[in-house]
């Protein structure tokens, strides 16, 4: 069965495309594995994945990448109504399976719980509900900049990828025209994703700062 996103990632000067191991191109390819830097993300391209591609995206970053129906797992302190009483401020980012990453709350002691959830909603000012179950949701609010460990995989989570971040990947190279970059059929791909960036400083700001 083939899914669909909205991209094409770039490494270099190499394009990639994820395919199945049965789509071929009508030239012979040749097997190989690159690394290199994430340079960008090309939007209107189709990315066709295939059920025995092997994507994993791995790494730090911070809790601004948190988004609605992202699966998060933390250890708070909270009430029995699943309230927390201390602010959430270390996350891990993980992929929902139902023999061995399930969802739910574990006592740790000392009132704290690990809490494994998808993110039910979540406001910019960072106050989080995660449903934990059918009828139980845990409340929190994300401490600014609480860093995320990512332990993700599947084609869905190449959105993920942003500039700065590191790939390597395995597949068959594409023997493109001479003006077009070169394409690799990849059959693993492996990202690992660099901590956020620090926002760029406000330029008045900046000025103010040179005058004083």
């Amino acid at each position: 069965m083939l899914a669909r996103t909205t991209g094409l990632a770039v490494v270099g000067a190499m394009l990639f495309l994820v395919t199945s191991a049965d789509a071929q191109n009508k030239q012979k390819p040749q097997a190989v594995r690159i690394s290199g830097e994430v340079k960008g993300y090309r939007s209107g391209v189709l990315l066709v994945v295939g059920s025995d591609t092997k994507i994993d995206i791995t790494g730090d970053t911070d809790a601004s990448i948190l988004k609605v129906g992202m699966y998060v797992r933390f250890e708070v302190k909270m009430d029995k109504r699943g309230n927390a009483e201390e602010a959430i401020d270390k996350l891990e980012l993980f992929t929902y399976d139902a023999q061995v990453a399930r969802t739910g709350t574990e006592e740790r002691g000392d009132g704290k719980y690990l809490v494994a959830g998808r993110i039910k909603s979540l406001t910019k000012a960072g106050k989080m509900t995660v449903s934990v179950d059918k009828s139980n949701t845990v409340t929190g609010d994300v401490a600014k900049g609480a860093p995320v460990n990512v332990g993700v995989r599947g084609a869905a989570w190449l959105q993920l990828a942003k500039p700065g971040d590191t790939v390597s990947l395995f597949g068959d190279l594409v023997r493109p025209p001479s003006s077009a970059p070169g394409a690799i059929l990849a059959k693993e791909v492996q990202v690992t994703m660099s901590k956020a960036a620090a926002p760029a400083a406000d330029p008045k700001t900046a000025k103010e700062k040179k005058k004083s």
